[in-house]
């Protein structure tokens, strides 16, 4: 277990877990409404890119959101923090900000406009990944690998872009 930060080891029944997945989907999703009500999204954002990712269904989604957190959080908490350097309380909340900046930084490719590229634009992905390391912390890599598709989903599933997301989700199952 991590030192200083309380892991939870309580044995969930499946509605407890969807309850809890859900529950802290939604508090993310508050404040990420809260953050992107302050930081105005820039000219340049590249919506067709997203809209590319989903033209063969929602796999490949699925597959990017397993990679940032297996980069953001397993990488950096587990295999440097617990296993490398078996860092004890402080060291985790800095090894949690390292992780999260290098997650947020890969959202400048979000832009196409380079002066759209600001450490602002991408501060709601980096409370989000604060959010998702504390709930990788305290549950554990499945809860929050399935808090961060939920949440996701339910972002796209509000974009009217993205039309077929809801049916492409329940259809990957």
């Amino acid at each position: 277990t991590y030192k200083g930060v309380e892991v939870s080891t309580e044995n969930l029944s499946i509605w407890e877990t969807i309850k809890l997945i859900i529950n802290l989907s939604l508090v993310m999703l508050v404040v990420s409404l809260v953050v992107a009500k302050f930081i105005p999204k820039g000219k340049s954002f590249n919506i067709e890119a997203l809209s590319k990712i989903f033209q063969n269904g929602p796999t490949l989604f699925y597959v990017i959101i397993l990679l940032e957190e297996l980069l953001a959080r397993y990488l950096f908490l587990t295999l440097i923090g617990e296993k490398l350097l078996h860092a004890q309380y402080p060291l985790m909340i800095i090894l949690l900000v390292i992780g999260n900046a290098a997650w947020a930084a890969l959202h400048f490719s979000n832009y196409k406009d380079p002066k759209d590229r600001k450490v602002l634009a991408v501060l709601p992905q980096f409370l989000g990944g604060l959010i998702l390391g504390y709930i990788y912390l305290r549950y554990g890599f499945f809860i929050t690998l399935l808090v961060h598709l939920t949440f996701d989903f339910i972002i796209l599933a509000t974009n009217k872009k993205q039309d077929n997301i809801g049916a492409s989700f329940l259809n990957s199952f």
